[in-house]
């Protein structure tokens, strides 16, 4: 008893550090869930091909894990409100040759003759918010990181998936009866610094994406699809940073890098280790 209460117990550790710690994406907790449900019912020393199908299902979820840390991407958050009642600071930063894109695009989607009342509690321009620091995010917490977080392999298909931690900050939760930009409006940018070339994937993106090489430039894409602009080789792109801009508050956020079936079939392919592993403990408990 107590050797299969071992057992059972390292399998399911084995599996949260594989799924990644902390672990806060709604799908992730589910598959953390039900996999420790399945496990405790199932008697993995009696039945070989349960104990097979239980585990290799847990390796199966997590294998991608091990194939996206190449990527190592730091990535840095931020909010852009640029006028606010404690006005003219600038955010040290966001590059100073996007500010006039930026304040550009802002001024087509909410007209200054739109503003709400700054005298008024909940309105945007009383908060006297800029971002001077990257800003927290619960996903770095156990992470090595110069930014706000390191991301493995984003797919980013739209806003909740950027998971701008700041957006929900109570000071951005701006009434619709007084304000003219709304939590889900807030502009916001992200930045990625990479070691490691980019693979030679399809890079897609909504609203605006730039590239540093010295200076930025706004990447355009090679083709479109589903609404967002793509780049087919990211390679190309070496190590330069990346910066991206949401503003147009009729345009959706979306950045991702595609996968292909070569890299389905490495994910496959790097489950062996851990796989190996659990063999090793079930021989262990026989």
């Amino acid at each position: 008893m107590l050797k299969t209460l071992l057992l059972k117990s390292t399998i399911a550790l084995l599996f949260l550090v594989a799924l990644g710690l902390p672990v806060l994406r709604l799908e992730e907790t589910l598959i953390w869930a039900g996999f420790v449900v399945v496990l405790a019912i199932s008697d993995l020393r009696q039945n070989f091909s349960l104990r097979f199908f239980v585990c290799g299902l847990g390796v199966a979820f997590v294998a991608g894990h091990f194939v996206r840390n190449d990527l190592q991407i730091q990535e840095g958050q931020g909010i852009f409100l640029p006028t606010t009642t404690l006005a003219a600071k600038k955010s040290s930063i966001f590059p100073p040759t996007l500010d006039s894109v930026a304040q550009n695009d802002f001024d087509l989607s909410f007209p200054a003759r739109n503003y709400c009342d700054e005298n008024k509690e909940r309105c945007w321009r009383r908060t006297g918010f800029v971002s001077n620091n990257y800003e927290f995010s619960a996903d770095g917490i156990w992470q090595t990181k110069t930014m706000s977080r390191r991301v493995e392999w984003p797919y980013y298909s739209y806003l909740r998936r950027f998971r701008i931690g700041r957006l929900n900050a109570v000071d951005l939760n701006f009434y619709p009866e007084i304000s003219d930009v709304l939590r889900h409006q807030i502009p916001f940018f992200l930045k990625w610094d990479h070691s490691r070339d980019f693979p030679p994937r399809e890079i897609c993106w909504k609203d605006r994406l730039f590239v540093q090489d010295p200076e930025w430039r706004e990447l355009r894409g090679d083709f479109s699809k589903d609404g967002f602009r793509c780049l087919r080789d990211a390679s190309s792109l070496g190590t330069a940073s990346l910066f991206y801009l949401h503003v147009r508050k009729d345009i959706e956020a979306g950045l991702f890098i595609q996968k292909n079936a070569w890299d389905l079939a490495r994910d496959v392919l790097a489950c062996v280790p851990l796989l190996r592993l659990i063999f090793v403990l079930w021989h262990a408990c026989d």
